[in-house]
């Protein structure tokens, strides 16, 4: 569950947690873990999509699924078949945070009739972080550059000031 949420209500890990309804006899689950998102989940229960369709009497009925992540611009690497993989690079893959081995990964725990990767949103995330780190170089770059400008000046200065005694 979400810090603010156990901080509200007093909940540590391992704590009983009982959630009932008018239209249900109620779910009986432990807490397992206590996160920080900086977001609206932090105010949340979180648990598996199991849980809650047992918990609102709909067990086994999925329509969609949305996932949201913050994923790494697709390479060569994240574009290779998962089947022609080692083991050692099938880990690798699967570790990564690529869109591809995401919705591998779910695929994987839930395997529906149709599944689709939004990419143009996935793609334009990427973009985002790609001229992201491209800016914070450029501002790196330029403040090294400074820097030099600065202690060039000061050096010349020096040797401006003291341009009689080097001359002798």
């Amino acid at each position: 569950m979400g810090k603010a949420f156990a901080e509200r209500n007093g909940v540590i890990i391992g704590s009983p947690l009982y959630l009932s309804t008018s239209t249900s006899d109620g779910l009986s689950l432990r807490v397992t873990g206590i996160f920080t998102s900086g977001s609206s989940e932090d105010y949340a229960v979180v648990t598996s999509l199991s849980i809650v369709q047992q918990y609102i009497g709909k067990s086994g009925e999925y329509r969609k699924l949305y996932v949201s992540a913050l994923t790494k611009p697709e390479d060569d690497f994240a574009r290779r078949d998962p089947k022609t993989m080692n083991a050692g690079e099938f880990e690798r893959w699967s570790c990564s945070p690529y869109v591809s081995s995401i919705a591998y990964s779910i695929k994987q725990v839930l395997p529906g009739p149709t599944f689709a990767v939004v990419r143009r949103v996935a793609e334009g995330e990427g973009q985002i972080l790609t001229r992201r780190s491209h800016a914070a170089v450029a501002g790196h770059g330029s403040g090294a550059a400074c820097g030099g400008a600065r202690c060039g000046s000061v050096f010349a200065a020096s040797v401006i000031e003291r341009r009689t005694e080097i001359g002798l």
